[in-house]
């Protein structure tokens, strides 16, 4: 179980997020606290007073009463699986501005400006896959060679999304460049011995570890964007780029696009590269999927949440920012942009 330290974004107020791994774990309410009761008999209570989000992966539900209290506390509640998927989840109240919706929800139904919305996170989400290429041959410049034809390629179809007239189209720019971006990931995988091998992103399932702790980031970060859409007061479940429909929270995978090479990406392959993870922490499933098992689990969100505390620094605010927020200040980037007309280019940070 891991708590993310408290952390401050200028106008908005303290996040946290509890983690819990434990796949047995009984969830209920004592008083205003979490209490949770092992298999073992062991108890322990959690406060819940500056927690805004749980995301468990306990086979069992959270009783009636833990349900009223984060109702109640405004506290958001997700069950996932062990691979990383909802289960279902838990809102509270919504925070919502009633003139920044109604302002996405024109945006939304106006099929000029929802385009040209879209092409702006197709752009940002390739600009993404180069700086992770960048980053990825400065380091290593002996991979040079091989990884300058592939960023060549994607900066061609980032260029080519201002040609792009329909929507279907703009797709099969996003789909290319995917095809085209994951072509060399493997050759920025360092340590293949302990079975990283990868060949090609597969999902629902995953095929392999490498893959799983891709799809297993995604989910994560995804409910990370809904959860700081929801506090700038968007609406979460209407994009403009992936189509809306019950459950998916469309705008929050919109957005965090550019972000899965920058957040995700990396971050698996640091996990790889320095040796963090290997064989024993993954489990094969009866159809062949391959999953984290509960300590690769725990690993793997310690880092996560390690890797949230860190500061990186962001040109467009003249400062530095921890990871765990760049969610927010998307949101809030978002926001603007919808309400005051303010520019929306792609993230960049050093």
């Amino acid at each position: 179980m891991y708590i993310e330290q408290e952390r401050m974004m200028i106008m908005y107020q303290l996040r946290h997020v509890l983690y819990i791994t434990d796949l047995d774990v009984k969830l209920k309410a004592e008083g205003e606290h979490l209490k949770l009761i092992y298999n073992d008999g062991r108890k322990q209570t959690v406060p819940l007073q500056h927690i805004d989000l749980i995301i468990s992966f306990s086979y069992f539900s959270p009783s009636a009463a833990l349900m009223e209290l984060c109702a109640k506390k405004q506290i958001g509640f997700v069950a996932l699986n062990r691979a990383g998927r909802i289960r279902y989840q838990i809102l509270g109240e919504t925070k919502g501005n009633v003139l920044l919706r109604t302002q996405q929800y024109r945006f939304a139904d106006d099929e000029k400006k929802s385009f040209a919305i879209a092409k702006k996170f197709i752009f940002s989400k390739i600009n993404g896959n180069i700086q992770v290429l960048d980053r990825f041959i400065r380091n290593h410049p002996e991979k040079r060679e091989s990884i300058l034809p592939t960023r060549q390629k994607l900066i061609e179809l980032s260029g080519s999304i201002k040609d792009s007239e329909t929507k279907e189209s703009l797709l099969g720019i996003e789909g290319i460049s995917s095809k085209v971006y994951f072509s060399v990931f493997g050759e920025m995988i360092l340590n293949k011995k302990e079975g990283f091998y990868f060949s090609e992103r597969n999902r629902r399932p995953p095929r392999d570890s490498c893959n799983a702790m891709l799809s297993f980031a995604y989910s994560l970060i995804a409910e990370e964007f809904k959860h700081a859409l929801e506090c700038v007061g968007l609406d979460p479940y209407l994009g403009f780029l992936h189509t809306a429909r019950p459950g998916k929270p469309s705008l929050a995978v919109d957005i965090m696009e550019e972000f899965r090479p920058l957040l995700a990406d990396r971050f698996v392959l640091r996990l790889i590269n320095l040796k963090m993870v290997d064989e024993s922490d993954f489990e094969t499933g009866e159809d062949n999927s391959v999953y984290l098992n509960e300590k690769g689990k725990q690993i793997f969100l310690k880092e996560w949440s390690r890797m949230h505390d860190k500061e990186i620094y962001i040109p467009d605010l003249g400062s530095s920012l921890k990871i765990g927020l760049i969610p927010y200040l998307r949101a809030q980037q978002f926001s603007h942009f919808i309400r005051d007309g303010d520019t929306y280019s792609p993230f960049e940070w050093r």
